[in-house]
């Protein structure tokens, strides 16, 4: 076990075990729903992030669907409602359930809410098909020689922060390409 920074506490986690895997948990409560918890360590800056709301729809549509073959394809939501940081029922439907794709779909909102977010995914088992190889990476430097956004700004730029997003606590960006904004070149 090692100690894994996460927001303004730490947390302890499995070796090689990610938060996100933590915060988007699913557990099945009744024939349809399932229940997750949501909480502020991920607002973006004061609900949680849209993409941790998916997430948590993702998997709650992977479990009920339950064919590990089948995995994610494509998924698109709506937010009917905000999604607020807190105890969340997710209900999934199955629309077709088939041998090699399935579409399902979740709403993810606040226990008593009338809306929140809506999920609509297709899942999908491996098959023979065309593939994308004429991917080539950009020039740039490797990652351990980029600076941190968490890396203060230089003395000499007045930077008062606006707000906290516990979002950014649990993610690393290390601009590749570009300039900060107080750069003139």
């Amino acid at each position: 076990m090692r100690r894994v920074a996460a927001g303004p506490a730490n947390t302890v986690h499995q070796m090689g075990t990610p938060n996100f895997v933590h915060a988007t948990h699913v557990s099945h409560v009744a024939e349809n729903r399932y229940r997750a918890t949501m909480t502020k360590h991920w607002n973006a800056p004061v609900i949680p992030h849209g993409g941790m709301v998916t997430a948590i729809a993702a998997r709650a549509m992977a479990a009920h669907l339950a064919v590990p073959e089948q995995s994610l394809r494509s998924v698109s939501v709506v937010f009917a409602g905000q999604v607020l940081a807190g105890d969340l029922d997710v209900d999934v439907q199955v629309i077709r359930k088939g041998r090699s794709i399935s579409q399902l779909t979740a709403t993810v909102r606040n226990i008593d809410a009338a809306a929140g977010l809506t999920a609509i995914a297709v899942f999908g088992a491996s098959r023979p098909g065309f593939t994308f190889t004429d991917l080539i990476m950009p020039n740039a430097p490797h990652p351990n020689d980029c600076g941190s956004f968490r890396d203060p700004p230089p003395d000499s730029v007045a930077f008062e922060p606006r707000f906290e997003m516990g979002f950014w606590d649990n993610a690393e960006g290390k601009p590749a390409i570009g300039t900060a904004p107080w750069d003139t070149a």
